[in-house]
């Protein structure tokens, strides 16, 4: 549970949950609430702030919009694992935010580590900090981009190299479903952002907090934009590996046609060394058993050496 208190005319402060009975809220301040929606349910909220709490319990993403105060819903992505979701339900009033959800849905520390001494954020809407929310949870979503694209070249680099694993498939098979997750989960930021886009959502709206929501809107597509190119990388990266063993396939069968060749000739020479013919060819006793085997030898040494040459020939 964290309560942050921003005061423009004032001083920036931590609440404890016992002084928010104490807090006014003015056109210079901002309150921001987070937690898990049971520590939120169990506090002593202004009644104003009270009544949006209860009547905003979304189960699944989407807008809500009430007199006052409206409620996003969206999923995000857990800072620990590459396929965990989890479901952020923000409150938003005037001057106030109130941000619910399990686990790591928000990283309250990483979002005002950059707050030194008293800011002005004071000034802000609740409108301002929620889109600034939803940006910061976009950013999540660029990072995993990042990591994926990242194990993308390490991989690709050990394809061209020749020194791919046994487990290139897996770990393609993986990145795979990463970049499907991504797509799901911005596919579904997509009804959300329109909706906070629209003329009719909230015509009352401050023009500052229309245009913080239109940039939202560009970063949104910037992402989406990243996530499909992110899955036609991947989809190369199976391309170039398919390449690559079709590559190493044809210098397989090159190597071992050359083989065949020396078997080949070996066991004509043996055939005709076989032949039951009366010739002074046949007649050499041990010497000319020595001779035809020096010359097999030979024979299969001198494919032998073509065939790898041509095998490890790219």
């Amino acid at each position: 549970m964290q309560i942050q208190f921003y005061n423009a005319k004032g001083h920036d402060r931590k609440l404890e949950p016992k002084d928010l009975a104490k807090v006014r809220l003015t056109a210079d301040s901002l309150l921001w609430i987070n937690g898990t929606p049971q520590e939120i349910a169990g506090l002593a909220l202004p009644k104003s702030i009270e009544g949006a709490v209860e009547g905003c319990r979304l189960k699944e993403a989407g807008v809500r919009v009430h007199d006052a105060y409206y409620c996003v819903a969206l999923p995000v992505l857990s800072t620990s694992s590459a396929e965990t979701t989890s479901l952020l339900s923000l409150v938003v009033g005037q001057d106030w935010l109130c941000s619910a959800g399990e686990g790591e849905a928000i990283d309250f520390t990483d979002l005002i580590k950059h707050d030194v001494g008293e800011t002005m954020k004071g000034k802000l809407s609740g409108s301002t900090l929620g889109a600034a929310l939803i940006a910061h949870h976009f950013g999540r979503v660029h990072e995993r981009i990042g990591s994926i694209n990242r194990e993308i070249d390490r991989m690709e680099e050990r394809i061209l190299t020749g020194r791919e694993s046994r487990n290139t498939l897996r770990v393609m098979a993986v990145l795979r479903r990463q970049a499907s997750r991504l797509r799901e989960l911005v596919d579904a930021y997509r009804a959300i952002i329109h909706t906070l886009t629209r003329p009719d959502f909230l015509p009352d709206l401050a023009v500052e907090d229309k245009i913080h929501f239109a940039h939202l809107q560009a970063g949104y597509e910037r992402l989406e934009d990243e996530v499909a190119r992110v899955r036609e990388t991947v989809v190369a990266s199976f391309e170039l590996y398919a390449t690559r063993v079709a590559q190493d396939t044809n210098r397989l069968l090159r190597t071992l046609t050359f083989f065949t060749i020396g078997i080949g000739i070996i066991g004509a020479l043996a055939g005709i060394f076989g032949m039951n013919f009366k010739a002074a060819l046949f007649e050499e006793g041990e010497t000319g058993f020595t001779m035809a085997t020096l010359v097999m030898g030979g024979i299969l040494i001198i494919t032998s050496l073509i065939a790898v040459r041509s095998y490890r020939k790219p």
